[in-house]
């Protein structure tokens, strides 16, 4: 099951990056990836926006984490 991995991984992360001096980190996220989507969320993710597809770069969700 990839959200019990994904889960693992991002909660793991979480105390690495704060010892790292990361308070907050900035995830984005496909908008169609509702498993990251849940995963982001269930550990405290903000979604701050979504900013659209361009000529460069896909469509993203961008949330913030307290890694505190």
């Amino acid at each position: 099951r990839s959200m019990d991995y994904g889960k693992k991984i991002l909660m793991k992360a979480m105390p690495v990056a704060n010892y790292l001096g990361i308070d907050q980190a900035l995830l984005t996220i496909d908008p169609g990836n509702k498993a990251a989507i849940r995963i982001a969320e269930n550990a405290g993710a903000k979604l701050q926006d979504e900013l659209p597809e361009t000529d460069q770069f896909p469509a993203r969700q961008r949330y913030w984490l307290n890694c505190t």
